[in-house]
């Protein structure tokens, strides 16, 4: 009977323990749980990517400022369902014909959209402009952009592509689902 209580007591212990962790700081909350898959995949890539956060000078601040971004309401209205985006050294008073033209020294700006299925026309103009890319999974369009700028670093964009596509394979099932 003691063995019993024990192994009780052990288990609510147990819980205890881990439901008191505390949660990553650097994870995004979902402000919808119908979001929760979109900002799984969302918090996968941005873990991904900040791990090479103190490498490229073209990623200061990436941790703080995406989890702002995702957790900003009016900033997720922009969306029919979520966006990520992140932006360094974009100068927003200079127009230009060619849009490396307007970043100062190390600009980049990394785009990550999840278009619902009425979408798919905007999430088309997009693909092929100014490095932009994108996956259909199921009824939905996954639009990426990552462009860096002054001077370009092809290394840093391919990386940050293949954290993306791991993540998209990684999270199919569920970003193909409609929201």
């Amino acid at each position: 009977m003691k063995k019993k209580v024990y192994k009780v007591l052990f288990l609510l212990v147990l819980v205890s323990v881990i439901s008191c962790r505390e949660a990553d700081e650097r994870l995004a909350k979902s402000p919808a749980s119908r979001l929760d898959n979109i900002y799984d995949f969302f918090n996968d890539v941005r873990l991904d990517i900040i791990e090479m956060e103190a490498e490229y000078p073209y990623l200061e601040n990436f941790t703080d400022d995406t989890r702002k971004f995702l957790e900003n309401k009016k900033a997720q209205k922009l969306y029919q369902l979520a966006g990520l985006y992140f932006e360094k050294g974009l100068n927003r008073e200079k127009g230009a014909y060619e849009y490396e033209d307007r970043f100062f020294e190390e600009g980049m700006v990394l785009h990550l959209i999840v278009f619902p299925p009425e979408q798919e026309f905007a999430w088309k103009s997009r693909i092929g402009v100014d490095k932009g890319q994108g996956k259909q999974l199921g009824q939905n369009f996954i639009y990426y952009q990552i462009f860096t700028a002054h001077p370009t670093d092809d290394d840093l964009e391919a990386k940050i592509n293949t954290i993306i596509e791991q993540n998209i394979k990684k999270h199919a099932a569920a970003l193909s689902e409609l929201m």
